[in-house]
C-alpha cells in the first residue's frame, strides 16, 4: 500500500506526456484530461513487478525523501573540484535556493501536488537564462556524475521501501536529459546512465555493505583514485555470512572498501583480505530459524554481528534504512530498534530463541 496520497501538480501531466513521448508509446486513448485522478499517480505495490511510473513516486517517497536526496545532491555540487560547473550554480543562487526549488519540481512531476508554478516554461527559462553554462554534453556529463553518487549513497533506503524506485529515478532523469539534449542541440549519451542503472540493479548484499561504508564516505575528489586505504573498524560482517557470499559479490564488497583481490586464489582469501580494514565476526556458534529476511532487498545478520558494531555504524545503519533511535541511549537499544524494524533479516544464533522466550534479548 502506498504510504502517501497523490495530488496532479503543474508538472506532472506534462512530464508524463513526455515519457510516452520519448519512449514512443502512443498516449493511452482518451486520457488528455487536465487533472490525472490519484489512482493513475499510486503505485502499485500489490504487484512488486508490475511497472513503476516515475509521477508515481511521490505515493512511495513522499516529501521528505525527495528534498533529502535533492539536497545531497547539490551538496556534492557545491563541493565540486571542477570550478566551472560548481560556478554554473553558485553565480544563480545559494545550496537552499537551488534545493528548494528542484526539490519542489520533482516533488510536483512525481505526483506531490502543486508545487512547482509555472511547470515547463519556468522550467524551460530557467534553463534559457541561468543554467545555460552547463546545459550541453559537458554538462550533461557532469550533473549525471554526482547524481549518480548520490543515489548510491540513497539505494540502501529506497530499497528497503520497494526496490523499483532507483531504476525509476534513473528513468525520469534519462526521460528528461534526452528531452534537453533535444531542445539545447547537444547528443545525448546514454553512456551517462550505465553507472547509474548498475546501481538500480545491484546486488543486495553490496547495497546493505555500502550502508555501513557510507559512514565515512566523502564526496570524491579528483585525486581519489590516490587516497590511501582507511582502516574501516567500525564495519562489520559475519564470516559465516561471508561465506555465504559467492566470489563475484566478495570482490565487489573488496572494491567498495578500496581492496584490490586480484591476487587471491580461494574465497578464504578473499574474507582474510576484507579482514585486513573491516571487522570480521566469528558468529559461527550456529543459527536458528528466527523470522528474519522480511524484507528480501537486504542481508541476513546475525545478532553477534549487529552487537560487535561500533554505536556510529549502527547509527549510520539506522539512518540509511530510516529507522528511528529517538530515546536509544545504549547500543543494545539501538540493536534492538533495528531489528524490531523488520528492515534486516536477523538470524538467531545458538541460545538466542531461549534468551529472549525468557526476555533477556
Amino acid at each position: 500500500m502506498a504510504q502517501h496520497a497523490p495530488r496532479c501538480g503543474y508538472a506532472t501531466r506534462e512530464s508524463r506526456q513526455e515519457w510516452f513521448e520519448t519512449h514512443g508509446k502512443p498516449l493511452p486513448g482518451g486520457d488528455e484530461r487536465r487533472e490525472l485522478p490519484a489512482d493513475m499517480l499510486t503505485a502499485n505495490t500489490d504487484d512488486p513487478s508490475a511497472q513503476l511510473f516515475y509521477w508515481q513516486l511521490y505515493s512511495l517517497l513522499g516529501s521528505d525523501r525527495i528534498v533529502a536526496l535533492v539536497r545531497r545532491f547539490y551538496e556534492r555540487v557545491f563541493d565540486s573540484d571542477d570550478p566551472s560547473f560548481k560556478q554554473a550554480f553558485v553565480q544563480v543562487a545559494g545550496l537552499e535556493h537551488h534545493v528548494e526549488t528542484q526539490a519542489s519540481y520533482w516533488i510536483d512531476a512525481m505526483g506531490g501536488g502543486k508545487q512547482y508554478h509555472g511547470s515547463g516554461y519556468r522550467l524551460k527559462f530557467h534553463h534559457e537564462n541561468n543554467a545555460k553554462q552547463v546545459m550541453n554534453a559537458e554538462g550533461a556529463t557532469m550533473w549525471m556524475h554526482y547524481m549518480t553518487l548520490t543515489l548510491e549513497e540513497f539505494e540502501p533506503v529506497f530499497r528497503a521501501i520497494d526496490r523499483r524506485i532507483t531504476p525509476c529515478i534513473v528513468d525520469f532523469l534519462e526521460t528528461k536529459m534526452k528531452k534537453y539534449a533535444k531542445q539545447f542541440k547537444w547528443r545525448f549519451d546514454k553512456r551517462d546512465f550505465s553507472n547509474a542503472k548498475t546501481i538500480a540493479n545491484e546486488d543486495p548484499a553490496v547495497a546493505m555493505g555500502r550502508i555501513l561504508a557510507s559512514a565515512s564516505e566523502a564526496t570524491p575528489k579528483a585525486t581519489s583514485s590516490k587516497k590511501k586505504r582507511t582502516n574501516n573498524s567500525s564495519v562489520a560482517y559475519g564470516r559465516s555470512e561471508l561465506e555465504k557470499m559467492s566470489v563475484k559479490v566478495l570482490k565487489k564488497i573488496c572494491r567498495e572498501f578500496r581492496l584490490n583481490p586480484k591476487r587471491c586464489v580461494e574465497k578464504d582469501d578473499i574474507i582474510r583480505l576484507l579482514g585486513t580494514t573491516v571487522q570480521v565476526v566469528d558468529d559461527s556458534g550456529g543459527e536458528g530459524g528466527g523470522e528474519g529476511g522480511r524484507n528480501p532487498a537486504t542481508t541476513r545478520w546475525t545478532m553477534s554481528t549487529l552487537r560487535s558494531m561500533k554505536p556510529s555504524a549502527l547509527k549510520q545503519m539506522a539512518k540509511c534504512l530510516n529507522v528511528s533511535l529517538v530515546g536509544c541511549l545504549e547500543k543494545k537499544d539501538m540493536v534492538d530498534a533495528i531489528v524490531a524494524s523488520g528492515k534486516v533479516g536477523v538470524d538467531m544464533e545458538t541460545g538466542e530463541g531461549k534468551e529472549k522466550k525468557e526476555g533477556k534479548v
